[in-house]
């Protein structure tokens, strides 16, 4: 009798530990977190996650992408949905999917899978491309800062050849602004074939900081294998590289010895050109990088920065510079200074390797700026400005963020309330926002346009700017300008400072140069 007592109290007791256990456990096991993407991502990063829906945004950053559950603990299933962008849907295999997930081809690069979790199932999704090429060729271009249009005639390219994929090679936007970002995402979601970029210094400026470029395009430094090529991207954004890409590089080319490389950055790490540094400005990175890279099988180095076509040859490495992509030439046309793609074609061993840059017809921008307030437009067109127009002129300058002194010179052009004149001009409680074809945007108080004596004094007439020199927009390539003529001749920081509200200007970019905004397109007056 007392073991059966004894027995059914152990049972009891037993039970109510369970019970218990079932009870408390959702409070110290660790559960599925509503807002986080319960599977992780390799080859390429997750942009952006909505817990609501729930569905993440996965940027591919090769031609082998896996998805693997994360193992949390969830006491209800769910269907989470994958949009993964960027990635080649002609001849792509899928691996590891259940009867309750479900996919669809969106178009030529981007997918939607929905995928069953549960606990209980340790899963791994792998999609990748089959490729068997044994010759293949692939688009490089650089520097578009903005200027889309030469990219887009790429895209365009990208239906009619056979390129493999596209490399851009950094400085895709002029200051790295999240709406320049996704600007030139969503022109590249309109190829035909996957783009792989690296975050150049034009793309970190507005942030100091890879913050902004990362939420669009992942990871900077990464890496893909196409046709058993390995192809390596490199963050030089701050014009270095920093000690962990160095040894993400290092790693690589100790994994791979056998394998061909390419690597692409955005800064050059020797300026081909005599008696120019456009490049790495660290010797001991340069040296650095060359004694990695000998006797590791790398067979190309590519890189923009300059905007110029270059193809060089440091045995047995080739080097080319394609940064001819839209921003302003650094070279002239016989110096191979021309707006262009570099088309590469490679063997698979990597041992034959030809370059063929392919031009690009600068399109030519109207000469009309627009004016706009309210629902008024009025439309300006350079000869209306040489007509009907007092002209303004004189020397000047701007210093810019490293406090060196750029543009001066002679600068003829119109100020700008006059040209606000035609639409009723400014009140003090607006602001006129200024845009530039290549996206840049910058806000005037009416205290900027309409100077007092004490601020004429330092900032000068702010005028819209047509000639500089001997050259007239749109022969002059940054035309039209604003442009500050201040009376010592050089619109300084410390000027900038001083005129400007505390909304805009220095207080947003510190930098007088910010300030001459050019290839400008619209005015705009808007109510604060």
């Amino acid at each position: 009798m007392v073991n059966r007592i004894y027995v059914f109290g152990v049972l009891v007791i037993f039970g109510v530990s369970v019970l218990s256990i079932i009870i408390i456990s959702p409070f110290f096991l660790p559960s599925t977190d509503e807002n986080t993407f319960p599977y992780s991502v390799d080859g390429g990063s997750i942009l952006k996650y909505n817990s609501e829906v729930p569905c993440s945004i996965i940027w591919n950053q090769g031609f082998n992408l896996s998805l693997s559950s994360n193992n949390s603990i969830s006491f209800k299933p769910k269907i989470f949905t994958a949009l993964i962008l960027n990635i080649q849907t002609h001849n792509l295999a899928i691996k590891g999917l259940i009867v309750e997930d479900y996919y669809q081809i969106l178009n030529k690069t981007s997918i939607k899978i929905q995928l069953f979790s549960n606990p209980t199932l340790n899963r791994k999704i792998f999609l990748f491309n089959q490729i068997n090429d044994n010759n293949f060729s692939f688009a490089v271009i650089g520097d578009t800062q903005g200027f889309t249009g030469f990219y887009e005639q790429l895209i365009d390219n990208t239906s009619t050849n056979n390129y493999a994929f596209i490399l851009h090679l950094g400085d895709i936007t002029p200051s790295g602004e999240d709406s320049q970002l996704e600007r030139f995402q969503n022109i590249s979601q309109k190829s035909y074939v996957p783009i792989f970029s690296v975050p150049g210094n034009h793309d970190i400026k507005q942030s100091n900081s890879t913050r902004e470029y990362r939420q669009f395009f992942g990871n900077v430094n990464y890496h893909f294998f196409y046709a058993g090529v390995l192809f390596i991207a490199l963050d030089s954004s701050f014009l270095s590289f920093s000690e962990s890409t160095l040894i993400y590089l290092e790693n690589l080319l100790s994994i791979y010895p056998s394998h061909s490389k390419i690597i692409f950055s955005h800064v050059p790490i020797c300026d081909p050109r005599p008696d120019h540094d456009h490049s790495i400005m660290n010797v001991s990175q340069v040296q650095r990088f060359y004694d990695l890279i000998d006797s590791s099988n790398v067979k190309l180095v590519i890189s923009g920065h300059i905007h110029f076509y270059s193809i060089t040859k440091r045995e047995p490495v080739n080097f080319l510079v394609s940064g001819g992509g839209g921003a302003v030439l650094h070279e002239l046309n016989e110096n191979n200074g021309f707006y262009h793609f570099t088309k590469v074609q490679i063997s698979s061993d990597g041992n034959n390797i030809s370059f063929d840059p392919s031009v690009l017809t600068k399109q030519l921008t109207t000469t009309d700026i627009i004016i706009l307030k309210g629902n008024q437009s009025v439309i300006i067109g350079l000869d209306d400005m040489l007509i009907e127009f007092n002209s303004i002129n004189g020397m000047s300058s701007f210093q810019n963020q490293l406090f060196n002194w750029r543009g001066y010179g002679y600068y003829n052009g119109i100020k700008i309330s006059d040209l606000l004149s035609v639409i009723g001009g400014m009140r003090d409680d607006e602001v006129l926002e200024v845009e530039a074809w290549d996206g840049i945007k910058q806000n005037y108080s009416y205290s900027v346009i309409y100077p007092n004596q004490s601020w004429l004094a330092i900032q000068g007439e702010i005028i819209l700017a047509y000639q500089y020199n001997e050259s007239i927009y749109p022969e002059w390539s940054d035309g039209y300008r604003i442009v500050f003529l201040a009376p010592d001749e050089g619109y300084s920081n410390f000027d900038c400072e001083l005129t400007s509200p505390p909304d805009e200007g220095y207080h947003l970019w510190q930098s007088a140069g910010f300030r001459w905004v050019k290839h400008i397109k619209s005015f705009r007056i808007l109510r604060r």
